[in-house]
């Protein structure tokens, strides 16, 4: 989540975060800590979710760039059921 909490502290301090087709990054997913493979890794993965939920709840919530029609309890993009989004328009 280090890379979700750096965005986040950069928005909240007042600058923006700005995507540019001309730069190439490579996140290399667990290259510094590992895969969370033993109940130990799996614990600090757990406690590090709990702490960036707790910490950014509003923010993520708020997020305009999270799809609303996916949960924000599940990593797996599941559906959010009930909605998080407003339906009476379809209805």
């Amino acid at each position: 989540f280090n890379d979700i909490d750096l965005c986040l502290r950069i928005r909240a301090a007042g600058f923006r975060i700005i995507w540019t087709p001309q730069a190439s990054l490579y996140h290399l997913e667990s290259a510094s800590r590992g895969h969370e493979d033993n109940p130990e890794k799996q614990k600090r993965f757990a406690d590090d979710k709990m702490r960036m939920m707790q910490r950014w709840r509003s923010a993520i919530v708020d997020d305009p760039f999270f799809n609303p029609n996916l949960a924000l309890t599940s990593t797996a993009c599941l559906p959010a059921f009930p909605p998080r989004t407003d339906l009476s328009w379809y209805l």
